[in-house]
This record gives C-alpha cells, sequence and structure tokens, in this order.
C-alpha cells in the first residue's frame, strides 16, 4: 500500500511539472503572438497617420508616397517575422517540452533505480537509533582501529641511494 502512495505521488509531482513545461510553451507562444499583433497595429496606425497628415496638408504627396513604401516595407518585414516565429514556436516547442518530459521521467526513475531502494521498507526512527548504538557498541577500541588503518596504508616509496652516481 506505501509502495502505491509513493508512485501516485511521484506520478502526481511529474504530471504537475510536465504542466508547468507546457504553460510555459503556451505562455511563449502568446507571448510572440503578442509582440507580432503589437508591432502590425504600430505600422497600420503609421500608415493611418501618413494618411491624415496628407489629407491635413501637413505632409508633400511625394514624401507621403516614401513614408508610406517605408512604412509599408516595414509592416510587411513584421508579418514574415511575426509567421515564421510563430510557426517555429509551435512545431519546435512541442516536440522540445515532449522531449524534456520524456527525459526528466527517465532520468528520475533511473536515479532512483540507480541510488534509492526500490523494494526496500521504510526504517523507523526508533529502528535506526536501536542499530546506532548497536554499531556503536559493537565497535573496535581506537587503538585497534589504529593498527587496521595503518595495516592497509601502502608503504611510502624509499628509494635506495645510488652508490655509483
Amino acid at each position: 500500500m506505501e509502495s502505491i502512495a509513493f508512485w501516485a505521488a511521484a506520478g502526481g509531482m511529474g504530471l504537475a511539472v510536465a504542466a508547468l513545461l507546457v504553460l510555459a510553451l503556451l505562455r511563449a507562444r502568446a507571448e510572440i503572438a503578442a509582440a507580432a499583433d503589437y508591432d502590425l497595429k504600430v505600422y497600420r496606425d503609421q500608415l493611418a497617420e501618413i494618411d491624415r497628415d496628407l489629407a491635413r496638408g501637413t505632409l508633400a504627396p511625394d514624401e507621403a508616397e516614401r513614408l508610406r513604401t517605408e512604412v509599408s516595407r516595414r509592416l510587411l518585414d513584421a508579418d514574415r517575422a511575426a509567421t515564421a516565429a510563430t510557426r517555429t514556436a509551435s512545431r519546435g516547442g512541442i516536440a522540445l517540452a515532449a522531449a524534456l518530459i520524456l527525459a526528466v521521467i527517465g532520468a528520475s526513475y533511473w536515479t532512483y533505480a540507480r541510488l534509492g531502494a526500490p523494494g526496500y521498507p521504510d526504517l523507523p526512527l526508533a529502528l535506526r537509533f536501536a542499530m546506532s548504538e548497536e554499531m556503536r557498541a559493537a565497535r573496535p577500541p581506537q587503538a585497534e582501529m589504529e593498527r587496521q588503518a595503518a595495516a592497509s596504508l601502502p608503504r611510502p616509496w624509499n628509494p635506495t641511494p645510488n652508490s655509483g652516481n
């Protein structure tokens, strides 16, 4: 029963992370679309302003035509950029999000299988304290541990001096 609760909690957290990644993807797509819409609106307002200035007589017809051409060119460039950005965000973003979600789930499972203790029951705190006390009571004396440590160390390198040199 405890195993089912663990995996349910782990799955819920995995789904929460996946939902956050998808929300970030959707938010980025919406921001790209909003920025593109804003640019297009600004250029359309500039075209309308050129027409108003021409009608009021504050702008010469040849200057108005030159400005209208320049703003129209910028409007077309902004529309191309918005279309390309939206297309790229929608195609690549979903594939990237799916790959990230699968990578996180796979890495989590692999890490738990390698470093965790699947299949082992939980050790209550009282049992861990009892095991610690038992290990402390069965510990060898300090002098014995020092002898064992000294025996396990490699011997120092002691070159013999060359008498011929």
